[in-house]
């Protein structure tokens, strides 16, 4: 993948939808379970970022986390029953085009929980809000705590309100690209 200088008026969704997030016959799938706190994080850090684009005229670009086809349509309304909007588009995870490299190069910025993509794209110097940073004891349940305890304020959420969504991804999208 070749970055180019021209990024499109969009912020990437990186999805971590796993189809386990909607089965609570799974015995992994409790109220308290780290993947009960993923799915809820998820779809809370979705929201926000919907939000916001909304009200900022951008697209959210959604790169699909599943590749196969069996879970794709599920994955989709995971997200759309949080919130549905026509400032989103979903984009199929084509690995071996590296797409969803592709769409977060080509956005202005990206917003993930915590995932390898977002921390990949942060050490290529691209614009990375993380929203996995609010809740330590989310954190620990799902053995990524050790990845936030140095990570700069200004790209992690501090909790998850619309205002400081906002205050994170404006500040995040003012600074000019590389820094």
């Amino acid at each position: 993948i070749h970055q180019t200088n021209q990024k499109l008026k969009q912020i990437c969704y990186i999805s971590q939808y796993r189809h386990e997030f909607c089965d609570s016959t799974n015995p992994i799938f409790s109220e308290d379970s780290a993947v009960q706190l993923h799915a809820q994080y998820c779809k809370k850090s979705y929201a926000l970022l919907v939000n916001w684009a909304e009200r900022n005229n951008y697209t959210v670009v959604v790169a699909i986390a599943n590749v196969n086809e069996k879970y794709f349509d599920s994955e989709i309304e995971f997200f759309k029953s949080t919130i549905d909007s026509d400032s989103v588009r979903f984009e199929e995870n084509h690995r071996d085009k590296l797409s969803s490299y592709k769409h977060c190069i080509e956005s202005e910025a990206s917003v993930t929980l915590d995932s390898a993509l977002g921390f990949e794209l942060l050490g290529a110097s691209e614009k990375v809000l993380f929203t996995g940073s609010v809740d330590c004891q989310f954190q620990e349940k799902w053995g990524v705590d050790q990845n936030f305890e140095e990570m700069p304020e200004e790209i992690t959420l501090s909790d998850y309100t619309q205002v400081d969504f906002d205050k994170k991804l404006n500040s995040l999208l003012e600074l000019s690209d590389g820094s």
